[in-house]
């Protein structure tokens, strides 16, 4: 908001009696002169004394009007460790350019005005959450949507980097959360009363694959047709909801083709299972997914099935992933070597998380001017 300031100059004139021919004329002018100048330092003073205080009263004013937020973040890991906690503080101005059906739109500029933990990479917690500038997204706004039918959507706008010495583009708008009658976000919740917008928002930052896969070079064998069983096998099971693998490790015993097979053990812990084959160095060789019906099937797809090319004495690794459609939390299957002779077959790492992500929890509250 402008401030304005008045400035009031005051001019004063001194009208004095004097004789141009007489001494005494003269000496009385000087008289009258010190008189006026004396006057006029009082009105001056008093003048300026007044001005001041108004513009000071306008500066107080103007200071209350404009927009804030506070969003209380935490972050944690897969295994409920927490990796930050911290508050954002968000500064507004009101936005006059084109945002989707908005009542209301500030450019904001976020801070973190407190922070616990050492691991608060901001970058990674979805900028459209935070509305903390990032390099690739310099500036961002908040906007807010609200109708007489209770329908609220909460938006994010934000710019975009375009490269060296090239503007910005941008704004681009996003709806982030969203609530109504029959509607509702299914990672977030908000609620509006006059000047006050408060919302919460969970969900996961973008996966992370952990497991160790390298493409080291062009793959070998082929995805299989059908289940080629095997008289070496096991047993396991894996958290099927949150998409664990367990890795195998088996033998060649022959230079040739070993045919490893995945297959479903029971109807209530069915799941929807795929394999990587690599070499001892954790090269990929290839993979296999729907190769043949499941003796249990899952809702949707099949099991796998993957013919390799081994070496005698060299050592190689079967992961089995879940990919989904669980019947449990839990699936279990079992993996078969066809094999001439016994391969040695083993577990080397049990139910472990191919992804690392991470929980991130908001809540927040704004006031609108």
């Amino acid at each position: 908001m402008r401030i304005h300031e008045i400035w009031l100059f005051v001019v004063a004139t001194a009208t004095t009696a004097c004789d141009k021919g007489s001494d005494s004329a003269l000496a009385e002018g000087d008289t009258d002169t010190d008189t006026d100048s004396d006057t006029d330092t009082d009105s001056d003073t008093d003048t300026d004394t007044d001005t001041d205080t108004d513009a000071d009263t306008d500066t107080d004013t103007d200071a209350d009007t404009g927009f804030t937020a506070t969003i209380a973040m935490t972050v944690t890991t897969q295994d409920d460790a927490v990796l930050c906690d911290s508050t954002i503080e968000l500064t507004g101005t009101p936005y006059v350019g084109d945002c989707p059906d908005c009542d209301f739109s500030y450019a904001v500029t976020g801070k973190v005005t407190s922070e616990l933990g050492a691991k608060c990479e901001y970058d990674r917690y979805t900028p459209f959450a935070t509305y903390l500038p990032t390099h690739f997204f310099p500036g961002f706004y908040w906007g807010f949507t609200h109708d007489d039918e209770g329908y609220d959507l909460l938006w994010a706008g934000y710019t975009v980097y375009s490269g060296a010495g090239v503007p910005t583009v941008g704004p681009y708008w996003d709806s982030v959360v969203y609530t109504g009658p029959h509607i509702s976000s299914d990672f977030g919740s908000m609620t509006y009363t006059k000047g006050v917008v408060d919302w919460t928002m969970h969900y996961r930052t973008q996966y992370a694959q952990v497991a160790s896969i390298d493409y080291c070079h062009a793959g070998s064998g082929y995805a299989g047709t059908t289940d080629y069983g095997g008289a070496y096998s096991e047993t396991s099971a894996l958290d099927c909801d949150d998409r664990h693998y367990d890795l195998w490790s088996f033998e060649g015993v022959t230079s040739g083709y070993a045919h490893v097979t995945v297959d479903t053990l029971s109807a209530t812990t069915t799941f929807d299972p795929m394999l990587i084959v690599m070499d001892s160095a954790s090269c990929y060789l290839g993979e296999a997914n729907d190769s043949f019906d499941c003796a249990y099937p899952p809702a949707l797809h099949q099991c796998p099935s993957y013919g390799v090319r081994t070496f005698e004495g060299e050592e190689y690794y079967v992961m089995v992933r879940a990919l989904g459609e669980c019947a449990d939390t839990t699936g279990e299957y079992t993996i078969s070597v066809d094999s001439s002779s016994d391969p040695l077959l083993t577990l080397e790492v049990p139910d472990a998380a191919f992804y690392h992500f991470e929980e991130v929890d908001l809540s927040a509250t704004a006031h609108l001017p």
